[in-house]
């Protein structure tokens, strides 16, 4: 038998890949890659249509939200510099001095036919003082960490003396000096401060007298402005 020698024909079919498996290759690489277009597409829709179903005006996560953005409603701190309980630009400012460490004393509720005309707080002097009317006329209120007599001096007048003690204990007030001069006074010493009182009697000052409670323990709305 005869020995055949191998052909071109031969060798080139021995050494290349079979056309079938070719194709075959081809056609996988083809699919894959129309999967991975299919994908691409699917991320994207998600992407936009989560986007379009996100809420109108929602801030994003981290970011800060802009000037026009309505707040949560909270109060801020311009609402709340003062008490809004209290009408009277003198009752906040009493309000003030008890939170500044002056124990302001003020009425309560005013006695029938008194007013207040005003009151103010000076932080620096740390001094409370008040102006009232009465139905005998102008009372004041004079609050400041000075001793009684300094006090009655400068306001009851360079005359000013002692001339007894009335007891207002039975009004939960104490007791208090009191001084004559060119004006009528009443005086009172508190832990961090002298109150003095001065009008043109003594009757009128032991009324408003019997009236007087701190700032800070007087009842909402009951300080008689």
């Amino acid at each position: 038998m005869a020995i055949q020698q191998p052909t071109d024909e031969h060798l080139t079919s021995a050494t290349d890949p079979a056309p079938r498996s070719r194709r075959r290759s081809g056609a996988v690489l083809g699919g894959f890659a129309v999967v991975m277009i299919v994908l691409a597409g699917i991320v994207v829709a998600t992407q936009v249509l989560g986007d379009d179903d996100s809420p109108s005006g929602s801030t994003p996560a981290g970011a800060e939200p802009s000037a026009g953005t309505e707040g949560s409603g909270e109060p801020t701190e311009a609402d709340t510099s003062d008490d809004a309980s209290l009408d009277e630009k003198w009752q906040r400012d009493a309000v003030k001095a008890s939170a500044a460490g002056l124990a302001a004393m003020v009425p309560g509720v005013a006695p029938d036919g008194w007013s207040v005309v005003s009151g103010s707080f000076d932080k620096q002097a740390m001094t409370w003082n008040m102006n009232l009317t009465a139905p005998s006329g102008e009372v004041l209120l004079i609050q400041e960490q000075a001793d009684a007599e300094a006090l009655a001096t400068e306001h009851v007048g360079a005359d000013a003396t002692q001339s007894g003690v009335v007891d207002l204990r039975k009004w939960g007030t104490g007791e208090w000096q009191a001084w004559t001069g060119s004006r009528a006074g009443l005086s009172f010493a508190l832990e961090d401060s002298t109150v003095l009182l001065v009008g043109s009697d003594q009757a009128s000052l032991e009324e408003l007298a019997k009236s007087l409670v701190t700032a800070e323990n007087a009842p909402v709305g009951g300080m008689d402005g």
